[in-house]
């Protein structure tokens, strides 16, 4: 069994570190370190807020990454700050899934929010206590590369008819 060195806190902070030095368009959004939670986001044409979310439960070294958007970045801090459930959100299935429908539902709402994780199959997990954690980082940076951003990409086009490339949505280029 892996153990890691680093706190759960300091674990959030490296992965959205190497995300942030990777995409300058995105910034630190909201922090949370009692409940172990960092999220990163950037405006996109002054239409909506896209985010990553980064977690961990308190009671194990398992990790989650979450994707969506909100309004503004005052909307989605004002989501995270709220002590009630989260609403619940229509789930129109895997990345795979939602590139075959004519409507995707989730696309309609205002803000939505998931986890990384269900946008494809099969489901891995990220998990401090039987992987390394570069192993891990590495999971997460990919799993947003290659299933987060197509789906952000998929929502701007269908919400607002804002069509980015991957350097774009990174902020390398101006959109």
């Amino acid at each position: 069994m892996a153990t890691s060195p680093a706190k759960k806190n300091e674990f959030l902070e490296l992965v959205a570190s190497e995300f942030l030095a990777e995409h300058p368009g995105w910034r630190r959004s909201h922090q949370n370190k009692r409940q172990y939670l960092l999220s990163v986001g950037r405006e996109v044409n002054l239409e909506c807020f896209v985010w990553f979310q980064f977690s961990c439960r308190p009671d194990r070294y398992w990790f989650g990454l979450s994707v969506g958007w909100s309004s503004s970045e005052q909307a989605h801090i004002h989501r995270l700050e709220l002590r009630e459930n989260p609403p619940v959100y229509p789930n129109d299935g895997s990345l795979r899934r939602i590139c075959t429908l004519e409507h995707v539902r989730q696309f309609d709402l205002p803000e939505m929010s998931r986890s990384v994780s269900g946008l494809y199959v099969p489901y891995q997990d990220y998990n401090l206590e039987s992987t390394l954690p570069e192993t891990v980082k590495a999971l997460m940076l990919d799993e947003i590369r290659e299933y987060a951003f197509p789906y952000l990409q998929l929502m701007l086009k269908y919400r607002f008819a804002i069509d980015l490339n991957d350097a774009q949505l990174a902020g390398r280029f101006s959109v």
